[in-house]
């Protein structure tokens, strides 16, 4: 079988990220539908949306559109307004044309701020332990340095040989690695606290074993993390699939994180209900009341007036 040409891997590329942007675009609709409508009231349980996260979100929105309209239109202008002067493959390995630099520098954007959410999640779940923190930091500020050698570097190739010259490659292989580290690290901890928890709660309510885990990788973002694996394995490889997987990548990052805006919105919702729920069957815990018994007793004294007794009870 005929490896994949370059030209051919970025034009389904573009057409995987159209996909994904698509159905990406409906959940981030929904998710911030959910968080505006409830960003200016308290639920039951006094919790509002958390404005970070918000802001986050809306922030990896705006990057993987930007992405989405770049990659298109350099499409357009490959196949439409060039109408063949250019080969397809050398106008695709040129890393100095001003919209590759800038696709990139928008994925690893994307990255930065992913791998921000997820460090986020993981001090969210870990919250006493905030030490386990320390190693995803190390990695995400050794990755914002990586970015900016990697934009800078592509701005000096003066060939068109694509993402495996050797004045990249490294910088490449440095980033994948970085992002990587900080995705497994953080999802194989959240897994494990997440296991832990639901088994717990799980002995007591019975729930399938298949949501339990369904659960578990939504809220871990393990979807974003397999993706990586992909790319960084098909770009070791030398194979130009890696553009595709790339490309697809993008929205899914922005799927993986609004699933679990979506979760932690389900959640909070919930436990509002129940909340509200237990006005009609409580269940707090039982604990020992004072209650006051006042016992009036008329009769007759020597002055004829009413004499009233009073006698306090503590029930349990």
């Amino acid at each position: 079988m005929a490896p994949i040409t370059l030209g051919a891997a970025s034009l389904m590329g573009c057409l995987m990220e159209s996909v994904t942007y698509g159905c990406y675009l409906v959940l981030f609709s929904y998710n911030m539908y959910l968080q505006l409508r409830n960003y200016g009231e308290k639920g039951a349980n006094g919790n509002r949306p958390n404005l970070l996260l918000l802001v986050a979100s809306t922030l990896l929105f705006t990057m993987i559109s930007a992405h989405w309209a770049i990659e298109v239109a350099r499409v357009f202008e490959v196949v439409i307004d060039l109408e063949g002067k250019i080969p397809i493959d050398l106008y695709f390995a040129n890393l100095a044309d001003p919209k590759q630099i800038a696709v990139t520098g928008l994925f690893e954007c994307e990255v930065l701020v992913g791998d921000f959410i997820l460090i986020y999640r993981l001090y969210h779940v870990y919250r006493p332990m905030w030490w386990v923190c320390i190693i995803p930091i190390g990695c995400w500020c050794a990755l914002a340095v990586s970015t900016g050698l990697l934009l800078s570097n592509m701005t000096l190739v003066t060939a068109s040989t694509g993402v495996f010259t050797e004045r990249v490659i490294s910088w490449i292989t440095s980033s994948f690695s970085l992002t990587l580290c900080t995705n497994v690290y953080c999802t194989g901890l959240i897994i494990i606290r997440l296991w832990r928890g639901h088994r717990s709660v799980s002995a007591h309510v019975g729930k399938s074993r298949v949501i339990k885990v369904l659960r578990i990788f939504v809220e871990s973002a393990a979807l974003l993390t397999i993706c990586l694996t992909c790319t960084f394995a098909t770009y070791e490889a030398g194979n130009n699939v890696q553009y595709g997987i790339l490309d697809a990548t993008s929205p899914i990052m922005g799927i993986s994180f609004t699933l679990i805006l979506l979760r932690l919105n389900w959640n909070r919702n919930v436990g509002s209900s129940q909340i509200g729920s237990s006005k009609v069957q409580p269940t707090y815990p039982l604990r020992s009341i004072n209650v006051t018994v006042s016992q009036h007793v008329d009769g007759d004294s020597w002055t004829g007036e009413h004499e009233q007794t009073k006698r306090d009870l503590d029930m349990a």
